[in-house]
């Protein structure tokens, strides 16, 4: 399966750079496979660990406003 999309542009709307002036152009381009990077994240065990942090911290909370 391929991913695609398609869209339709026209004269003075939204994806015409230029007015009403009987030309569309559009800034936008193609994109290019593979040029995606990788977004840097977060390892299971830092979630986890922040998750009991957050949890502990919550805790503490509920008990100081109790006692």
């Amino acid at each position: 399966m391929v991913a695609t999309a398609s869209f339709t542009l026209a004269d003075n709307v939204l994806g015409d750079d230029t007015g009403d002036d009987g030309v569309i152009v559009d800034q936008g381009g193609p994109g290019f496979p593979g040029a995606a990077r990788p977004i840097p994240t977060l390892s299971n065990l830092v979630v986890l660990l922040l998750a009991l942090l957050d949890g502990a911290v919550a805790v503490r909370s509920i008990k100081r406003a109790y006692l």
